[in-house]
C-alpha cells in the first residue's frame, strides 16, 4: 500500500501540482471577499476531490490497471490508495481554509467559534459528496463515463455556490453557528457516505473486467 500512496503522490507532484497554487490562492482569499462568497470558500475542497479522478484519468491512459494485474497488489488495494490520496487532499485543502479562515476571524474582530465549525463542518461534507459519489462510477463503468457524471456534479455545486454567494444573507455562517450541536451529525454523515463508497469501489471494481 505505501508503494501505492508514493505512486500517487509522485504523479499528484507532477500532474496536479498547480491544484495546490489554485487552493492556496482560493482559500488565503475567501475570508476577504465577503462572508457569503460560498464559491470562494468551497471551491479549493471540489477542487482537491479532483486529485483521485484525474490521477485515474492519467492511469487509463498510460494502462496502468492492465501493468497493475501483474503486482502483488489486490483489487482492493488499488481502490483503497485512491480513496486515501483523496483524504489527504482533501485534508489539505481542509487545513489551509481553516487557516485562513482563522486569520480573516482573528483580523475581523475575533474568532467565532461556532461561526469556523459550521464552516468546517460544511467544507468537509462538500469534500466528501464529490469523489463518495464519483469515484464509485468510474470504478464501476471506466474513467471516461465516470468522469462526464463528475464534471456534471462539480459544474452543478460551483453554480449551487454562486448563486447562494448571491441568494443568502452574509452571516449565513454565523446563523448556521445556532445549529452547532448537528455539525458532528454532519460530518458522521461525511464519514459514513465516504466509507459506504470505499466499500461499493471496492465491490465493483472487484468484479470489473479489465
Amino acid at each position: 500500500m505505501k508503494g501505492l500512496l508514493l505512486k500517487d503522490f509522485y504523479m499528484a507532484c507532477k500532474y496536479c501540482r498547480a491544484y495546490l497554487l489554485i487552493v492556496l490562492v482560493f482559500a488565503l482569499a475567501s475570508p476577504f471577499t465577503g462572508g457569503n462568497n460560498l464559491f470562494m470558500l468551497f471551491y479549493p475542497c471540489i477542487l482537491a476531490s479532483m486529485v483521485p479522478v484525474n490521477l485515474l484519468a492519467y492511469e487509463a491512459q498510460c494502462k496502468w490497471e492492465q501493468f497493475a494485474g501483474t503486482l502483488p497488489y489486490s483489487r482492493c488495494q488499488l481502490v483503497s490508495a485512491k480513496y486515501l490520496t483523496g483524504l489527504i487532499s482533501a485534508g489539505l485543502a481542509l487545513v489551509l481554509s481553516g487557516i485562513a479562515q482563522i486569520i480573516g476571524m482573528l483580523a475581523d474582530g475575533g474568532f467565532r467559534a461556532g461561526e469556523f465549525f459550521s464552516l468546517m463542518a460544511s467544507l468537509a461534507l462538500t469534500g466528501c459528496v464529490v469523489p463518495a459519489i464519483t469515484l464509485p462510477l468510474i470504478f464501476k463503468f471506466g474513467v471516461e463515463k465516470g468522469r462526464i457524471v463528475y464534471l456534471v456534479m462539480v459544474g452543478l455545486l460551483c453554480g449551487i455556490s454562486a448563486f447562494a454567494s448571491i441568494a443568502l444573507p452574509d452571516d449565513v455562517f454565523a446563523q448556521a453557528a445556532s445549529f452547532a450541536p448537528a455539525m458532528p451529525l454532519a460530518v458522521l454523515t461525511a464519514v459514513g457516505l465516504y466509507a459506504l463508497s470505499w466499500f461499493l469501489s471496492t465491490r465493483f471494481y472487484g468484479k470489473r473486467e479489465l
